[in-house]
């Protein structure tokens, strides 16, 4: 049965490995958006399952380039102020936010974002695959 006890331990034994070697995790894609003088957006609204991104894993449509993953305190460096908008050349992730500089001077549809996902949710029948053996060993230790 999908409720029963094992199931939800399993899960979680699962999520935990996933969370520990992302990229041992199933690389997926997700669309989004980006809105002229927006530079954030929440992560969880473009993808559900996101654990870590892909290394520089950001693409413009209509090959307008791919963004570069930088660190937070870079991030700070960019003025957000109107007249330093243009085409978004980095981007970071915090706190559960996308952050895009310089913040972009036109809207963009269908940004593509690469990152690694958490598996899907367990039902009855379900054989997971583990990104590693020990971590599930150490669950049930």
């Amino acid at each position: 049965m999908s409720t029963a006890l094992t199931i939800g331990w399993l899960q979680d034994a699962l999520d935990l490995a996933h969370n520990l070697y992302p990229w041992q995790g199933e690389l997926k894609s997700a669309t989004f958006n980006i809105t002229a003088g927006t530079g954030s957006y929440t992560i969880s609204t473009i993808a559900s399952d996101f654990i870590l991104d892909f290394k520089n894993g950001i693409t413009l449509p209509d090959d307008k380039g791919r963004l570069r993953r930088a660190p937070f305190n870079l991030l700070l460096d960019y003025k957000v102020g109107s007249t330093t908008r243009s085409q978004p050349q980095r981007y970071g992730i915090q706190n559960n936010m996308l952050i895009l500089r310089p913040v972009p001077s036109e809207s963009y549809t269908a940004a593509t974002l690469y990152y690694y996902s958490l598996p899907s949710v367990l039902a009855s029948g379900t054989v997971p695959r583990f990104p590693n053996a020990l971590i599930l060993v150490e669950y049930v230790h």
